[in-house]
């Protein structure tokens, strides 16, 4: 329509204006009076207005009919009085200037104008009601762009339907950035003309109705990115007129229905980020005049077998889906630009794209995609710039000609298991600059092709098997280069050679685990460096003062963790840097706490030698999120002023030897506190008694401290507690049943304290469900187990087999700071056979119970049976009667049993040797009776399992029970006379074992052939899980690094597809062999991890 009324308009302006009569003088003088400064539009008073530009006239009358003064850089108001001397007047432009005013009413004075064009003119507030007045008006556009910087107008009175109701002539509508702010009025359907309806982030509410879609007449309809918008698809008529809907970012929800390939005229289909699901039907691929189509970031579902007959199809975009199976062909596609199919499921090769050769981008990342590339992959792809296939299963070798694509600037092949050498490549892309190979198992060296990249922009080798040395000079020629990434490989990087005027002026650079020994000389000479990573290497020596003045104190993020650090750190000029990530961690740095830069949000100096006090005015560094301390020789007391830090998410003080009263403080931080770890210090007092209500801590780790008192029950105000570990302190109080209503609570521990009275019963509470670990050990808690709360710890009952395979590899961890992967690492300590073990890394499917040393009594509940999750169950020390509840045979996952010292009696139930799991079982100084089951795991367990049951006998103990009586019936004569049949079948076993085992004595090669294919065998029963068992010889823990090269020979000579099917069990060394716990049932521990904090996934 728009372009019938240009037509129009054209055809009056292309007319003669001399040949009509000139314009009245009353129009010309009201022209030069419209506008502040008419003189820049280039309208002068000694000549005809009809011939300015973009004033259109009638040749007739000489009346000026149309005004097109679009992207003109007219600013100021306009006055509105000028309007009342163009009646004539039937369209009026002013798009694309900056009037920064409301709408003047005199616009609204026309009354035969049919086009209002005022979009993104700097017009603000409400749209006056007189609009109502242009009774004529086709064609109305208000619409604003907010990257333009103009306040949108707003449709509050008259509202939409108003407008709707009053100008039913209308038949294009562009609202696009109007505030409308209410539902879709369905006095719209009443615009049985209306070709064109654009109500784009219009904050539109309610439902749209379905009749909008039936409107005959109805060519183009844009309803996007209103989230707040609802609706369903409808059916599609046959003879609609659409050629263009989009919905993108509403709240559009079911089906996509086979109708909708009734419409045949459609070119534009756009249902991005909607709420739809189910499968895509095939309908959609026979819209042959199909344009554009982008379903993506919705929840489709299914295979798609085909794509049809979309041969015109330029955009296609079926990203951010549930799409499976393989991807269809893709050889009728010519004309495709624009190409995604990232972020769904699908599966198989990469399909032949050799027709693809007006393809831009391509994108099939986040799939499940295998198998290697195709050499005839790039075929015809000249016009390729992106290539992106990025987190997927594809192995091989990563073809040359790719870095050879005439057009190609990204090359994306992150996060996939490409294992081949990558090979010298002859010719190379100028127009490359950005290039991932990062994450894959690439070996060998870095082919020196890769430096001649000369357009290389972006070069990311990280987390490879790359291997060899590389001379920092290579990387000299690339003088584009702004990032660089060659961390966890094999590399060993050499700056010796390196001219420092010459190595580029990067942004980025991380060259963590490279073998550096010393920060490089380049770096002085850096002037842009924004962020540099020399983690985990091993540089030596102090930390250069130079370093904080790196890019012209440019530098915001500095990563040197894990080296060989030692001495003082030089003192940070705090106003002058910008740092707002600072890791020190793990290295041998002494003397006083470093001031962070006050641009720091970001501050990790744990694991190190710093002796001093936490500075009183810590809180300057007012944006600080993250703050470790943790492992050094802190000493003094916690400044009441670090609360002052009103965005702290992470405080981590723990492991020190910090002293005094815990600030009250803390416990009023409110929502931005996640995680409080102030444990193992010397610090007094009780814990805080006042949570406020909007307490958002996650975790709470008060361990090992001297507190006393009892528990603060504001606690339960932190409803998002995961964590709490108030362990070995001198608190004072009876169980807190009342952290039951904590729901995401997970981790208890309340060990070594002055707990005292009964758990109790709570009856119809649901309380305590989430919870995985709880640890009461050490404490005067008496009575008898609460078995109606047993039953209700689902976070123990878990269907390993549903759910394991969901969660065995999520960690207890909490995210900060959203725009980058950055994490809390939590760790739990537990303890086993009296031995305290540390994990860093805690499994959501790791549980435990621990309720030793205390004086609970009564019949063990047989709902501890119903917890099928359980890793270990401690309830030793106590004085518990009666049998072991045969339901014990349901925890096939208990891999300790600790009932040891309690008063239990009965027979030691059959039911436990179905426990496959079971390495560490302790039932002594019981009164059990009778014969100790035989089979699988019991046949393992030691004399010392069982001891001081003076009731019990059999293997392994050395008291045997009695026999059978014989018969007295039986012939006397049979004893004297031999069973031949018995002896020779001892003499052939004899002779077999022999033979077997006789070569294995005395000849040694043959000795290791069969230890390695044994334990072969071993592993392919026992194969690698989630958490590490380690045998230890005479208490010693291994090392870990040691039981994986032990392990590699193995690991390497099987694929661990069951890692996804069965828990990990490492079994070390014991004087050199693989062998499962030694007889003594001695030395079964947990890997001992270090005391981590921060992690960062790929930061």
């Amino acid at each position: 329509m728009r372009l019938l009324i240009f037509i129009f308009l054209l055809s009056l302006s292309s007319q003669n204006p001399t040949s009509g009569a000139q314009c009245p003088e009353s129009q010309k003088s009201s022209l030069l009076t419209l506008f502040p400064s008419p003189q820049s539009l280039f309208w002068t008073p000694t000549t005809d207005c009809c011939s300015w530009k973009g004033v259109t006239c009638d040749p007739p009358t000489g009346h000026v009919t149309s005004l097109d003064l679009t992207n003109r850089s007219i600013t100021g108001p306009l006055n509105s009085t000028a309007f009342i001397s163009l009646p004539s007047l039937q369209s009026l432009n002013l798009s694309l200037n900056l009037f920064n005013s409301s709408i003047p009413d005199g616009v609204f004075s026309l009354p035969n104008l049919i086009s209002l064009n005022l979009s993104n003119s700097g017009f603000y507030g409400r749209v006056p009601g007189e609009i109502s007045q242009l009774k004529r008006l086709i064609s109305l556009d208000l619409s604003t762009n907010f990257l333009s910087g103009f306040f949108p107008l707003s449709l509050s009175g008259p509202d939409l339907g108003f407008l709707a109701g009053n100008l039913s002539g209308l038949r294009e509508v562009y609202l696009y950035g109007v505030v409308v702010s209410s539902p879709v009025p369905k006095s719209l359907v009443g615009l049985v003309d209306l070709r064109i309806l654009r109500l784009g982030s219009c904050n539109l509410t309610g439902e749209l109705p379905g009749e909008m879609f039936m409107l005959q007449n109805l060519e183009i309809l844009d309803v996007s990115n209103n989230p707040l918008l609802t609706g369903i698809l409808p059916e599609f008529p046959m003879n609609s007129s659409l050629r263009i809907l989009t919905l993108s970012g509403s709240n559009f929800s079911g089906g996509l229905l086979n109708s909708i390939g009734n419409l045949g005229l459609l070119e534009r289909l756009d249902l991005a980020r909607c709420n739809l699901s189910g499968g895509i039907p095939l309908s959609v691929f026979g819209i042959s005049s199909l344009v554009h189509l982008d379903i993506s970031s919705n929840r489709f579902s299914g295979e798609v077998q085909s794509l049809g007959n979309l041969t015109q199809l330029v955009h296609l975009d079926l990203s951010g889906n549930h799409l499976s199976g393989s991807i269809p062909l893709l050889d009728k596609f010519t004309r495709i630009i624009h190409l995604d199919l990232s972020s769904n499921s699908f599966s198989g090769q990469i399909p032949w794209m050799g027709s693809l050769k007006s393809a831009v981008e391509i994108s099939f990342s986040n799939n499940n995609l295998s198998g290697a590339i195709n050499s005839s992959f790039g075929d015809g792809l000249l016009n390729l710039t992106n290539l992106d296939l990025h987190d997927n299963t594809l192995s091989g070798k990563i073809p040359t000609y790719l870095f050879s694509l005439p057009s190609l600037k990204l090359l994306q092949l992150s996060h996939n298991q490409f294992d081949v050498q990558l090979d010298e490549f002859h010719t190379t892309s100028s127009s490359l600059n950005t290039l991932d190979l990062s994450y894959n198992k690439l070996q060998g060296a870095i082919p020196s092709s890769v430096f001649k990249l000369m357009g290389l922009n972006v070069l990311t080798l990280a987390s490879n098997n790359l291997s060899g040395a590389i001379d920092l000079a290579m990387i000299q020629n690339l003088k584009n280069l702004s990032s660089i990434d060659l961390s966890d490989n094999l590399l060993s990087v050499n700056d010796g050679s390196t001219n420092i005027s010459s190595f580029p002026h990067v942004g980025t650079l991380k060259l963590r685990s490279c073998n550096l020994t010393r920060f490089p000389d380049f770096l002085r000479n850096q002037s842009r460096l924004f962020a540099l990573d020399l983690s985990n290497n091993k540089i030596g020596g102090e930390i250069p003062e130079w370093i904080w003045e790196i890019g012209n104190w440019s530098l915001n993020y500095l990563n040197i963790s894990y080296n060989q650090l030692t001495g003082q750190v030089p003192p940070i000029n705090v106003s002058s840097s910008k740092l707002t990530i600072l890791d020190l961690h793990s290295n041998k740095l002494q003397g006083s706490i470093p001031f962070p830069p006050t641009s720091a949000i970001i501050v990790d100096y744990s694991h190190n030698n710093f002796m001093s006090v936490i500075p009183a005015n810590i809180s300057t560094v007012s944006f600080i999120i993250f703050f470790s301390l943790s492992n050094n020789k802190i000493s003094g007391e916690i400044p009441p002023s670090i609360c002052d830090a009103s965005f702290l998410q992470i405080l981590d003080l723990s492991n020190n030897s910090l002293s005094g009263l815990i600030p009250e403080c803390l416990g009023k931080m409110g929502s931005s506190l996640q995680v409080l770890n102030l444990g193992k210090n010397n610090l007094t007092g009780t814990i805080p008694q006042f949570f406020v209500d909007e307490c958002g801590l996650r975790t709470l780790n008060l361990n090992r401290n001297q507190l006393e008192g009892s528990m603060p029950r504001s606690l339960v105000n932190c409803s998002q507690l995961e964590v709490v570990n108030l362990g070995n302190n001198q608190i004072s109080d009876s169980f807190p049943s009342w952290l039951g209503s904590l729901h995401q609570l997970r981790v208890l521990i309340l060990r070594s304290n002055k707990l005292y009275g009964s758990i109790g019963e709570q009856e119809d509470v649901q309380d305590f469900q989430q919870l995985q670990i709880i640890d009461l050990s050490s404490n005067g808690l008496t009575g008898n187990l609460p078995s109606k709360r047993l039953e209700r710890l689902t976070g123990m009952t878990a269907n390993v087999d549903e759910e394991q395979s969901k969660l065995r590899h999520q960690t207890l961890k909490f995210g900060f700071l959203e725009l980058n992967p950055l994490y809390y690492q939590e760790t739990i300590t537990v303890t086993i056979k009296g031995l305290e073990m540390q994990f860093l890394k805690l499994l959501t499917v790791f549980t435990s119970m621990d309720l030793s040393n205390n004086d609970f009594q009564g019949e063990i509940p047989k709902e501890i049976g119903n917890l099928k999750s359980l890793y270990m169950l401690n309830m030793s020390h106590n004085k518990f009667i009666g049998p072991i509840p045969l339901t014990f045979g349901n925890l096939l996952e208990l891999e300790s049993l600790d009932l040891s010292v309690n008063q239990l009696s009965g027979e030691i139930p059959e039911e436990l040797t179905a426990l496959t799991f079971l390495s560490s079982l302790n039932l002594s100084e019981n009164n059990f009776v009778g014969r100790i089951p035989l089979g699988f795991q019991f046949n393992t367990f030691s004399n010392d399992s069982f001891k001081d049951n003076s009731g019990l006998c059999g293997l392994p103990l050395t008291k045997p029970c009695n026999a059978t009586p014989e018969s007295k019936s039986v012939n006397l004569q049979s004893r004297n006379t031999f069973n031949w049949q018995i002896i020779s079948t001892g003499l052939g076993f004899g002779a077999g074992v022999g033979m077997i085992f006789g070569p294995l004595v005395f000849w040694r090669k043959g000795r290791r052939w069969y230890n390695k294919h044994v334990d072969k065998m071993f592993f392919m029963v026992m194969p690698e899980c989630t958490w590490s068992l380690i045998d230890c010889d005479g208490g010693k823990i291994e090392a870990e690094e040691k039981i994986e090269q032990e392990l590699t020979e193995f690991e390497s000579d099987m694929e661990m597809k069951e890692e996804e099917q069965c828990r990990q069990r490492r079994w070390c060394a014991n004087k050199g062999r693989i062998s499962a716990a030694d007889s003594a049932g001695q030395g079964l521990v947990f890997i001992l991890y270090e005391d981590s904090r921060i992690g960062s996934e790929s930061i």
